[in-house]
C-alpha cells in the first residue's frame, strides 16, 4: 500500500474526514473506497473551495482522455455526490451553478498530524488496531467535534482584510437618498466619497461619509455632470471628473476648505486612480492619432506635466478605470467598447507586459482589487447575473451576490461598499391618433430588444421578469388590458437574448448564453419547442433567418465577422463587409456598423459589399437603429431619425413625450408602427458590508 505523504495530508470538512492517500473517505466509524477519477475530481473542487469551477475546465483537468462530453461529468458529479450523502436539490457539499459549474461549498481544514488515521499495515503501530464499531464512532465524533475547533479558530484568525472574511448576507444600505447615489470610493479613514444627482440631472454633489455614524458632509455642488470620485491617499482631497458644457475636466477638491483646483483635461468617463505616494493620477485620456479610442495616462499633480502610458488599438477600445494594487506591483484596468469590457493585468510602472483577465469582453460596470491583491471583485454580468463576483488570476469565477451591482471599492480592512441598481425599462408602442403611445407588458423588471412579427401583430421582448433574461410574446391588443403575454418555455439557467423573428413568423431565432459561450436556438412557437440550430456553429450570436439564408455574426479571436448560411444547402459563406459589431438585414438591404465606429452602412444583400456611411450613431448607441423595407432608423442626437436607402436624405420621425430617444433599442413594423426600449427609469443606493458584520 502505498506511505502516507506528509505534502497530503488528511482533510476534515462536514461530517467527513477524507484520506486522499489511501482514497478513503471516513464517517462515524464508516469508511468508502473512492475510485481515481472521482477522487481526481474531489481533489480538484477541494483545491478551489468556494470558487466556481467551469465544466469545461473541470473537464480538461480530471480527464486523461481528449474527448468527454457534459453527460459524463454529470454522471461522475452524480456519483460523487452519492459517495458524500449530497442531494443535487438541497446541496451541502457540491453546488451546481445553473450551468455556470460547480462549487465545493463547505471549509476544508487539514488534520493536525497527532489526529490522522493511520493504517498499521503503512507503518503504524501494531498495538494500535483499526478500532470496531462502537469505539470508532466515538473517536470519530471526538475527531469531528475536535476539527470543528479548529475550524473555528481558523475562522478567528482569518485576516480582516481578506476578500473571503465579508458576508454579502450582512451587507447594509450606507445611504437612504432618493436620488441616485453613484460611484463610491474609500478614503484613507474607511469613510466613502460618492457622488449624488437629482433624478432629473439637474444637479449633482460630491459627498463624503462615514461608514460608521453615517454623517455627512456635501463636499462640492455643480449644475453640471460629476463622476468618478478619488480621494487622495495623504488625505488632502478627492479628485472628481467634472463636465461643463460637455467637456470632461479634473477637479481636485480640498478637504480643508472645500475649494476646487482644475488639474486638467480628461478624455472619456473613467475612474481615476492615484499613485501611492499622492504625487500623480491615473486617468484615461486621448494618446495617439486623432479620433483612437482613449489610452491611459498619468498626471503629475504638482506641475500638470501628463505623460501617456497606454495607447489603446481601435479594436479594443478606451482603457478606462485604472488600479494600483496595495503593493505597488500591478496595475490592473479595464478596455471598454460596445458597452462590454475586458480587464487587464500589467506590471507596474514598467508596463512590460500584460495578460487579459477574461476569457471574453463582458458587460462589467467596475472592478477593484481585494486587500491581498489575489483576487478582484467584479461588479457586472459574468455569469448570466448582473452582480458582485471574484475573479481570480487564474480565470475562475465565483459569483457571490448584491443582484444590481455596479462600481465597487475595497478598504483597507476589507470591506466593499457599491453602488446598488434597479431598473425599471418599458418598451413603448406608438399606435393610433386616439392611444398614440402606450407601454407593452409593463412590469417592474426590465424589458429590451423589441422584435415585430413579420405581420405586426406581435412583439418579441426580452425581460428579465423571471429572474436572469428570457423572452416573451406579446400579442397586441387594442391597449395593454387587451395584450397576451406569453413567456416562453425556455431554460432559466440561460441568459436567451436578441429574439428575430422567422419570415412565416411560426418561429423565433434566440441566441443564449452558456458559460462564456453563446449558441442559436430556434423556438417553434405553435408547439412551444425549443431546439438547438446544429449547423450554426458555437459562439455564433443574434440570428436572423430570412426566406432563403440565415445570418449570423461569429467571434473568431475577437474578430467579429458576418456570415450567412444558405438554407437550401447549409452551405456557410463569410460575408465579405469586414468586421461587424452590430447588424441589421431583410430581403433587400444589410445594414451593419464596425468595432469601434459609429457609422452605418448600408449594401444590397444579393450583392455585399464594404460601403461608404450612410449615418451615424451617437457614441454608446451601438444598438439604436432599425430596417423595414427600404427604410433605415437610427438615432442620433438625441432623437430618431429615418431615411430611405441607399442616398435619401435624412429626415426626423417625432416621438410622443412619453418615448425617451437616448439611447434606445428600437423596431419598427410593417406599418410603420415604432416599438422603443428607452432609458430605464433606475434607482440607485450605495450598500456596505465590513468584515465585522459577518
Amino acid at each position: 500500500m502505498p506511505t502516507s505523504d506528509p505534502n497530503n495530508p488528511p482533510l476534515h470538512f462536514g461530517d467527513w474526514t477524507y484520506d486522499p492517500n489511501r482514497r478513503l473517505l471516513l464517517k462515524a466509524g464508516e469508511e468508502r473506497r473512492v475510485k481515481p477519477l472521482l477522487d481526481r475530481l474531489l481533489r480538484r473542487l477541494i483545491q478551489h473551495a468556494g470558487a466556481t469551477l467551469g465544466r469545461e475546465q473541470l473537464i480538461a483537468e480530471v480527464w486523461t482522455r481528449t474527448h468527454v462530453n457534459d453527460e459524463v461529468l454529470s454522471r461522475a458529479i452524480a456519483e460523487l455526490r452519492a459517495l458524500l450523502d449530497d442531494e443535487a436539490r438541497e446541496p451541502r457539499y457540491i453546488e451546481t451553478l445553473a450551468k455556470g459549474g460547480y462549487r465545493w461549498m463547505v471549509g476544508v481544514a487539514t488534520l493536525p498530524e497527532v489526529m490522522r488515521p493511520q493504517d498499521p499495515a503503512e507503518g503504524g503501530d501494531p498495538r494500535f488496531q483499526r478500532l470496531p464499531g462502537r469505539h470508532a464512532a466515538f473517536l470519530s465524533g471526538v475527531l469531528i467535534a475536535a476539527m470543528l475547533a479548529v475550524l473555528g479558530w481558523l475562522a478567528f484568525r482569518q485576516a480582516p482584510g481578506d476578500a473571503s472574511a465579508v458576508n454579502l448576507l450582512n451587507a447594509r444600505p450606507l445611504t437612504a437618498d432618493s436620488r441616485l447615489e453613484l460611484d463610491p470610493r474609500f478614503d484613507r479613514d474607511g469613510r466613502v466619497a460618492y457622488i449624488r444627482r437629482a433624478i432629473d440631472g439637474s444637479e449633482h454633489e460630491l459627498v463624503l461619509v462615514d461608514r460608521r455614524g453615517q454623517r455627512e458632509r456635501v463636499l462640492w455642488r455643480s449644475p453640471h455632470a460629476l463622476r468618478y470620485p478619488a480621494p487622495a491617499p495623504n488625505g488632502s482631497g478627492v479628485a472628481v471628473l467634472h463636465w461643463p458644457e460637455g467637456r470632461c475636466e479634473m477637479l481636485l477638491i480640498d478637504l480643508l476648505d472645500a475649494q476646487s483646483r482644475r488639474l486638467g483635461d480628461c478624455g472619456v468617463a473613467s475612474s481615476p486612480q492615484w499613485t501611492k505616494d499622492a504625487s500623480a493620477l491615473l486617468f484615461s485620456a486621448p494618446i495617439g492619432d486623432a479620433g483612437a479610442p482613449s489610452g491611459l495616462a498619468m498626471l503629475d499633480v504638482g506641475t500638470g506635466q501628463v505623460t501617456g502610458l497606454t495607447v489603446a488599438a481601435h479594436d479594443e477600445g478606451h482603457h478606462v478605470d485604472p488600479r494600483l494594487s496595495t503593493d505597488g506591483r500591478w496595475l490592473i484596468y479595464a478596455s471598454l467598447r460596445d458597452g462590454e469590457r475586458q480587464l487587464w493585468r500589467t506590471d507596474w510602472p514598467a508596463l512590460r507586459q500584460r495578460e487579459s483577465l477574461l476569457a471574453r469582453p463582458e458587460p462589467v460596470d467596475g472592478h477593484a482589487l481585494a486587500v491581498d491583491n489575489t483576487d478582484i471583485w467584479v461588479a457586472g454580468d459574468l455569469l448570466r447575473y448582473r452582480a458582485l463576483h471574484r475573479l481570480r488570476l487564474d480565470r475562475t469565477i465565483e459569483l457571490v451576490g448584491g443582484r444590481g451591482a455596479q462600481t465597487i471599492d475595497v478598504a483597507a480592512d476589507g470591506a466593499l461598499v457599491w453602488t446598488q441598481a434597479e431598473y425599471d425599462g418599458d418598451v413603448w408602442l406608438t399606435g393610433t391618433k386616439a392611444n398614440p403611445v402606450r407601454s407593452v407588458a409593463s412590469s417592474r423588471r426590465h424589458e429590451s430588444q423589441p422584435a415585430f412579427s413579420q405581420d405586426g401583430r406581435r412583439l418579441a421582448l426580452v425581460s428579465n421578469r423571471g429572474g436572469s433574461e428570457g423572452i416573451v410574446v406579446v400579442t397586441l391588443g387594442e391597449d395593454a388590458q387587451t395584450d397576451q403575454i406569453t413567456p416562453l418555455a425556455l431554460d432559466p439557467a440561460l441568459r436567451w437574448v436578441r429574439p428575430s423573428w422567422t419570415g412565416d413568423d411560426r418561429a423565433l431565432i434566440l441566441t443564449a448564453y452558456a458559460d462564456n459561450r453563446t449558441r442559436l436556438f430556434r423556438y417553434l412557437l405553435d408547439e412551444a419547442r425549443v431546439e438547438p440550430l446544429t449547423d450554426a456553429e458555437e459562439n455564433a450570436f443574434h440570428g436572423i433567418e430570412l426566406a432563403d439564408r440565415r445570418l449570423y455574426r461569429r467571434g473568431v479571436k475577437g474578430h467579429f465577422e458576418l456570415v450567412q448560411t444558405r438554407l437550401d444547402n447549409l452551405r456557410v459563406e463569410v460575408v465579405p463587409v469586414g468586421q461587424v459589431s452590430a447588424y441589421r438585414a431583410n430581403a433587400r438591404w444589410l445594414v451593419w456598423r464596425a468595432p469601434g465606429d459609429s457609422g452605418l452602412r448600408a449594401t444590397p444583400l444579393d450583392a455585399p459589399a464594404m460601403a461608404d456611411p450612410v449615418a451615424s450613431l451617437d457614441d454608446g448607441d451601438s444598438e439604436a437603429f432599425a430596417l423595414i423595407d427600404d427604410w433605415l432608423y437610427f438615432a442620433a442626437e438625441g432623437k430618431l431619425w429615418r431615411r430611405i436607402l441607399p442616398d435619401g436624405a435624412p429626415e426626423q420621425v417625432a416621438l410622443p413625450n412619453a418615448i425617451d430617444a437616448s439611447r434606445p433599442s428600437l423596431a419598427v413594423g410593417p406599418e410603420g408602427q415604432l416599438a422603443v426600449a428607452g432609458e430605464p427609469r433606475v434607482s440607485m443606493d450605495l450598500m456596505i458590508v465590513t468584515p465585522s458584520d459577518g
